[in-house]
């Protein structure tokens, strides 16, 4: 069979299931979203966020990343 006739799940994205907290990723997505930062057009702004992240003490990066996925389902979201 064709590739391209065959459908495409859609991709979970983070700010969906913060929507909704009982929804939860599986490993399959988490990796359709890896892949998805993986394209050459994404690699520098994933550097950028890796490289400004390990500027953080590593006990205080996870409330960073929370603190921004909040603003960027609220920004761009409903």
């Amino acid at each position: 069979m064709n590739e391209q006739n065959q459908e495409r799940k859609p991709i979970v994205r983070p700010n969906d299931s913060l929507q909704n907290e009982s929804q939860k990723l599986s490993p399959n997505d988490h990796l359709m979203m890896l892949l998805e930062l993986c394209k050459p057009e994404s690699m520098e702004l994933v550097r950028r966020w890796v490289a400004a992240l390990m500027l953080v003490p590593e006990d205080q990066r996870e409330s960073i990343v929370q603190a921004v996925e909040k603003q960027i389902v609220t920004d761009f979201t409903n």
